[in-house]
């Protein structure tokens, strides 16, 4: 499937990739932003007009409580201004501070992921270390009965002569027999 532009700065190559909640999301914070400029830029072309119109006052002529009343209304004008501006300024600090936040908790997290990685990073030395144990305690214990398999062996060989020989009596080869025999069950059974 090729690349398609989704607006100017999207490239996606399926539209079923764009999270349409963030979207959403980003959308409405954008339509907000705008409506607070709006509400700042009407108050203050009120203010504006406010201004002017004192401005305007012959004050010679012009009663005190005409004045009053403008100088109300101006300030009135200019607090709605303030607020305005406020409004977008809070919202600001609140981006900045989530914004804030969400490093803070990436960094803990990409600390987390860290310290588990270095974890399993030391549990497979460790494994490793084992298997390398178990593996040397194998080949020792074969080396063991390799060696008491010659060893019988040479036994057996040594009892033939002995029993060909006719040299013992029958009660000293059975000993000897059993001798071997019970060597031949060390090897089956398990070593220590």
């Amino acid at each position: 499937m090729t690349t398609q532009k989704i607006g100017p700065l999207l490239p996606v190559k399926d539209v079923r990739e764009i999270d349409h909640v963030k979207v959403h999301l980003f959308l409405k914070n954008l339509s907000l932003a705008k409506k607070k400029i709006e509400k700042r830029n009407v108050a203050k072309k009120k203010m504006e007009t406010q201004f002017k119109k004192v401005q305007k006052i012959p004050l010679p002529k012009t009663k005190k409580k005409v004045l009053d009343k403008e100088l109300k209304e101006l300030k009135v004008k200019i607090s709605e201004v303030v607020e305005a501006e406020k409004k977008i300024f809070t919202r600001q600090q609140q981006d900045f501070f989530f914004s804030k936040l969400l490093e803070r908790r990436i960094a803990e997290l990409e600390g987390k992921i860290n310290q588990f990685l270095a974890y399993r990073e030391e549990r497979k030395k460790k494994i490793q270390e084992l298997e390398k144990k178990v593996k040397s305690k194998v080949k020792t214990r074969t080396e063991k009965i390799n060696i008491i398999k010659k060893q019988i062996q040479k036994l057996e060989s040594t009892y033939n002569k002995l029993k060909k020989s006719k040299m013992y009596d029958k009660e000293t080869l059975d000993i000897i027999k059993k001798r071997i025999d019970s060597l031949k069950q060390k090897i089956i059974s398990p070593l220590p």
